[in-house]
C-alpha cells in the first residue's frame, strides 16, 4: 500500500469517526419561551381551545362530543377531572394531533392554579 493510499484511507476513517452518532436534546437546540409562564384564560387558554377544540369540528356548537368554547364549559371539565385526564395525562386530546411541550406546560400551570378566569 502506498503512502498516498494510506493517507486517503486514514482521512476516510477519521471522517467517519468524527461524524459518528450523537443525540440532540430538543430543549437545548430549540429553547422555548414558556418558562415562568403565568397563563390566563383570556390570553393563553381560550385562544388555544378555540383553535384546537371548538374551532375544529370536534367540540363546536351542536357537536355530539359536546361544545367546549366558553370558560364555564372548560372549567366544568377541569373541575370533574376530565380535562386533566384527557389533555394532560392521556394526551389523547386534541384528537389526531398532540399539543407541544410548551402548550402542555401552560395548560398544566393553568389547571394547577385552579383554572382561573382572568
Amino acid at each position: 500500500m502506498t503512502q498516498r493510499t494510506r493517507t486517503l484511507l486514514f482521512l476516510m476513517v477519521a471522517a467517519v469517526a468524527l461524524s459518528g452518532c450523537y443525540y440532540d436534546v430538543e430543549e437545548e437546540l430549540y429553547p422555548t419561551s414558556c418558562t415562568g409562564i403565568d397563563p390566563s384564560w383570556s390570553v393563553s387558554v381560550a385562544p388555544l381551545v378555540a383553535q384546537r377544540c371548538s374551532g375544529s369540528s370536534c367540540h363546536n356548537a351542536g357537536s355530539e362530543n359536546g361544545e367546549i368554547a366558553t370558560y364555564a364549559q372548560v372549567k366544568a371539565l377541569v373541575d370533574n377531572g376530565k380535562f386533566r385526564n384527557r389533555v394532560l395525562v392521556l394526551q389523547d386530546m386534541p384528537l389526531g394531533s398532540s399539543l407541544d411541550r410548551c402548550q402542555l406546560d401552560m395548560l398544566k400551570a393553568w389547571v394547577d392554579a385552579g383554572a382561573p378566569n382572568n
